[in-house]
């Protein structure tokens, strides 16, 4: 699992030049929320995850995560989990074993949490 936080272009292109193929992971937090300034097509094919989660608020102020950094994460058929959309998540790692996860959309969603959800939520 790799948790790079709130890092933009210029620091993903320093992990690559500095990590490589070491930063592969399963597992990706989305970097800075989806921002435009950030999850660049260099740094996503050296990561390859299979998960990205990407931690944003509904109907947040930013439009987190950007149309083409959604976009770049599907042409790489990059499953996108987005706390926007699915509320909190739980991923639970076992030796040998797919990661599980879970989401509070799975028991919590009431019939009015459809409704005003961004265009990416859809999905």
């Amino acid at each position: 699992m790799l948790l790079p936080a709130d890092i933009e272009a210029p620091a993903e292109n320093k992990l690559l030049r500095q990590f490589g193929d070491a930063l592969r992971s399963d597992i990706l937090l989305v970097p800075h929320h989806g921002s435009r300034t950030s999850s660049t097509l260099d740094f996503l094919s050296a990561v390859q995850p299979k998960l990205a989660i990407n931690s944003s608020g509904h109907r947040n102020r930013f439009l987190h995560p950007a149309a083409d950094v959604f976009t770049r994460y599907q042409m790489l058929k990059i499953l996108f989990l987005d706390t926007a959309c699915i509320g909190a998540l739980k991923v639970q790692l076992r030796p040998g074993q797919a990661p599980q996860v879970s989401h509070w959309q799975h028991t919590q969603q009431r019939f009015w949490h459809a409704r005003d959800r961004a265009a990416h939520c859809r999905d």
